[in-house]
């Protein structure tokens, strides 16, 4: 790590930190990314070349659950849904189903490097990476 790169600490994570006017006005203008569940499934289905609701739907045909496992993941990690609510927005599934989903993804981007690729794109343009 070179050493012309500064770390910048919230104040919000330490409330007694405190800061001069230029570094205030860098946190401000840090960029934040804020996910919704439309632009994110758009973003997996261009990505995955299938539509949103094939995503949504009941089928099982490895591209479309593939698709579905990510936005399980991103959603659960990154937008803070709990697993029922991921459910229900992908076709009223159970929340077991949705669990079952993320240990699928982990297992696979863990183990296949062509699936790891493929979300590292998603990841990229969603901008979470």
């Amino acid at each position: 790590m070179s050493n012309d790169k500064k770390i910048i600490i919230s104040p919000y994570c330490y409330p007694g930190l405190k800061l001069n006017e230029l570094e205030k006005s860098k946190i401000r203008s840090l960029p934040r990314t804020r996910l919704d569940k439309d632009t994110v499934l758009k973003i997996i289905s261009e990505e995955c070349q299938i539509s949103i609701s094939e995503i949504i739907d009941k089928t099982r045909k490895r591209e479309i659950v593939d698709a579905r496992h990510i936005f399980c993941v991103i959603a659960r990690k990154y937008m803070k849904f709990t697993l029922t609510s991921i459910g229900n927005i992908i076709g009223s599934r159970d929340h077991t189903t949705i669990s079952y989903s993320i240990k699928k993804f982990e297992d696979r981007v863990e183990c296949e490097d062509v699936y790891r690729d493929k979300v590292r794109r998603i990841y990229e343009k969603l901008g979470i990476l």
